[in-house]
């Protein structure tokens, strides 16, 4: 496990660091590119820019941050000073928890200071407010510059009391795949966990800054970010098994949704919310 990873784990804290009026969504250009973890001197852990592939080389960029064992979802970056900043972040190994980094330049070096910070991701059911309706049709231009894409359209309807319903439409195939399952709220967007055994989950994250309940409803858009997979379900008895999972691919990870009258939802009625 690299260093960074294991100091934010050793230091971890229990309190959320707080955000100010300067947060965004993305990490600062001063932070982007490839860098290596050096011995830790008194200010913290020092990266060098390095090639790719190099070990200990973490990948820098702008709403992620990888290695060759971790992928780390970038939540917020709170700006501190022009060379200081904190950075909120998910990991795919700790699904459960926010992490906040603080990260500074020093020079031609960019520390990982020592001071690490998680918070367990809870909340409460979601409220009115954070409901809506969004969706994507993917043309065929968008489809050919991307041949790794196996989804074509995808629908997605959050109901206030915290359910929801989901149709995904996939390349070579007529069939409309769907499930539906439950939200709750986290630091910043939705947990959504689908409403079967082991049916995987998947997160929603406002596209721009603010949290879901508080994004203007009209031209605003959200971020749906497949965990790994998810069960969905389609009325075609003769698909195989393989047809009944959307799993995350190369191109299969991340969808931008956007937000669509609700009256293109309405038939959509999740399961999880019935009574």
């Amino acid at each position: 496990m690299c260093r960074w990873l294991m100091l934010a784990l050793l230091l971890a804290l229990t309190v959320p660091a707080a955000r100010s009026a300067s947060a965004a969504d993305s990490l600062p250009s001063a932070m982007l590119g490839t860098w290596c973890t050096q011995p830790d001197d008194a200010q913290g852990t020092p990266m060098k820019r390095c090639a790719p592939g190099a070990p200990d080389a973490i990948s820098m960029t702008r709403h992620a941050m990888n290695s060759d064992r971790e992928h780390c979802r970038i939540v917020s970056v709170t700006t501190k000073s022009a060379t200081r900043w904190l950075v909120e972040h998910v990991c795919d190994s700790r699904l459960d928890r926010l992490y906040g980094w603080t990260f500074f330049r020093d020079g031609e070096s960019l520390y990982l200071a020592q001071v690490g910070t998680f918070t367990p991701l809870e909340g409460e059911p979601p409220r009115a407010g954070q409901s809506g309706c969004f969706t994507r049709i993917y043309n065929k231009a968008h489809l050919a510059k991307r041949p790794d894409q196996l989804v074509t359209s995808m629908r997605l309807h959050i109901v206030s009391d915290g359910s929801f319903a989901l149709r995904v439409t996939k390349r070579g195939s007529d069939d409309v795949l769907s499930t539906d399952g439950a939200c709750a709220p986290k630091q910043r967007g939705l947990l959504c966990h689908v409403e079967a055994k082991d049916g995987g989950s998947f997160r929603i994250v406002p596209k721009g800054s603010g949290s879901f309940g508080v994004v203007p409803s009209g031209r605003d858009a959200a971020l749906l970010y497949l965990n790994d997979r998810i069960a969905m379900v389609t009325n075609n008895e003769d698909s195989d098994e393989s047809e009944r999972w959307l799993s995350a691919g190369k191109d299969d990870d991340v969808f931008r949704l956007d937000r669509v009258d609700a009256r293109a939802c309405r038939e959509m009625k999740p399961r999880a919310g019935e009574h």
